[in-house]
């Protein structure tokens, strides 16, 4: 019973830490039009439950071309953030801080020369508290 404990007790917060929470980060694969790539997710608030790659169209009126963030549906449970890069963006990263009015996306290493084609990419955040994605700063690193 005392070995069975600790291995439990590891176990529960080995499976937490996958799901968000301060400072921890998890991995979304994110099927795009050229390639299937893995986003990195860095939840630095604890506001994240689960992240799934790909999202809804936005509203009717909001599409473009800037990075942003909007409630899927009128869910202000969920998060959805979409932004555009290049073909040679295989491994961003979007981070959560600030109490979630900010969301910064690092485009990661871009090896080489690469086409200027605009890809669209998009991650849907389950959160544990609602956020109005209005309040919410979208801003892409290169």
């Amino acid at each position: 019973m005392r070995r069975v404990l600790p291995l439990a007790l590891g176990l529960l917060v080995a499976g937490c830490s996958l799901l968000g929470g301060s400072g921890n980060g998890f991995d979304v694969s994110l099927e795009r039009s050229d390639a299937t790539i893995t986003v990195r997710v860095v939840d630095e608030v604890g506001l994240v439950r689960e992240a799934t790659g790909g999202a809804p169209e936005p509203p009717a009126g909001v599409a473009g071309s800037e990075p942003m963030a909007y409630s899927p549906n009128g869910d202000l449970t969920r998060l959805s953030v979409r932004w555009i890069s290049n073909p040679c963006s295989q491994h961003p990263t979007l981070t959560i801080s600030g109490n979630a009015l900010s969301v910064v996306i690092d485009l990661g290493p871009m090896p080489g020369a690469c086409d200027d084609v605009g890809i669209v990419n998009a991650v849907t955040l389950s959160l544990n508290r609602v956020i109005d994605a209005s309040d919410v700063d979208v801003s892409v690193r290169p």
